[in-house]
C-alpha cells in the first residue's frame, strides 16, 4: 500500500539499541535521524509528530518500544546521513537524514504494551519488524500513543 499524507498520524523512526546508546541513551535530544531513501520522504513536512522506536529482541536493553517523541522539522537532506550498512567504500552514497526535534519520554512505551493494546496492536513496526524506516502511526494509533505518554511534547 502506498501511503498518502492522510495515512500519517506520526512518523516512527527505527533505532537499534547500539544507535540508541550512541545518539540519545544519555538523555540528549535528537535533532535528526538517518533513513532509507523511499517515496515516504516526500510526505515529510514541518511539524509532523514523530517517535523514536528502539528495536531489539525480547530481553534486549533498552527494552524495545517508543523512547522519544517530538516533531519533524521538514528538513530532508538526501545525502548527509551515515553510510548504508556495507557501504565501506569511499564515494558510496550516504543515507538521507530527516530533521527532528525529539526528547526522551519519562516513561517509554514498551513494545509489549503496544502489542497488547487493541488500538496499537496493528502498528506497522509490529507487523513488519524489518520494514521501512521511516515507518508510521495512523492518526488513530497516534492518538492512542499520545494518551499512553500523557500528551505530545511541545516543540522546543
Amino acid at each position: 500500500m502506498r501511503l498518502t499524507s492522510a495515512d500519517i498520524g506520526a512518523w516512527l523512526f527505527r533505532c537499534s539499541p547500539r544507535s540508541w546508546a550512541d545518539a540519545a541513551g544519555d538523555g540528549r535530544p535528537v535533532d535528526g535521524w538517518c533513513v532509507l531513501a523511499t517515496y515516504r520522504l516526500e510526505l515529510i513536512s514541518p511539524g509532523q509528530p514523530a517517535v523514536l522506536w528502539v528495536t531489539g529482541s525480547r530481553g534486549t536493553r533498552p527494552e524495545p518500544g517508543i523512547w522519544m517523541a517530538g516533531f519533524t522539522t521538514g528538513e530532508v537532506d538526501p545525502g548527509s546521513g551515515d553510510r548504508s550498512p556495507g557501504d565501506g567504500a569511499a564515494g558510496q552514497k550516504r543515507r538521507p537524514r530527516v530533521g527532528l526535534r525529539m526528547t526522551g519520554l519519562q516513561s517509554p512505551v514498551p513494545r509489549d504494551r503496544l502489542r497488547t493494546d487493541r488500538r496499537t496492536e496493528r502498528l506497522e513496526v509490529l507487523r513488519v519488524a524489518h520494514g521501512s524506516n521511516p515507518s508510521y502511526l495512523t492518526p488513530e494509533e497516534k492518538a492512542a500513543v499520545e494518551e499512553m505518554i500523557g500528551g505530545w511534547p511541545h516543540p522546543a
